[in-house]
């Protein structure tokens, strides 16, 4: 929304399924701007499903979010896997850098 006013965000699962209303957003001049994100998600390299690619691929095209954090577990035995979250996204805003467990990438 760019000019002041509220806003709600409306969802429907698929025709005549599920349907869910948000809390009003009231939007007003010079408001920041909201982000949209998944601070906590999951692949196949812990308990989730799908690559860590799938993951932020979901996130970006599907989800249209603007961040996602992957937060898989070290605790199931697999060996972490390294890959470079710029090819998905670009390069990563100034001052961050993705990583993994033991280190910048």
């Amino acid at each position: 929304m760019r000019s002041p006013g509220i806003l709600r965000v409306h969802a429907l699962a698929a025709p005549g399924g599920f349907a869910a209303e948000s809390n009003p957003l009231v939007v007003l001049p010079q408001t920041p701007r909201v982000l949209w994100g998944d601070l906590h998600g999951h692949s196949n390299l812990s308990d989730g499903s799908g690559s860590a690619e799938d993951y932020f691929r979901y996130a970006r095209d599907i989800a249209g979010l603007d961040l996602a954090v992957l937060t898989d577990h070290d605790h199931v035995g697999r060996r972490h896997a390294r890959y470079d979250a710029r090819a998905l996204a670009g390069d990563p805003p100034h001052g961050s850098r993705p990583s993994t467990r033991r280190g910048a990438s």
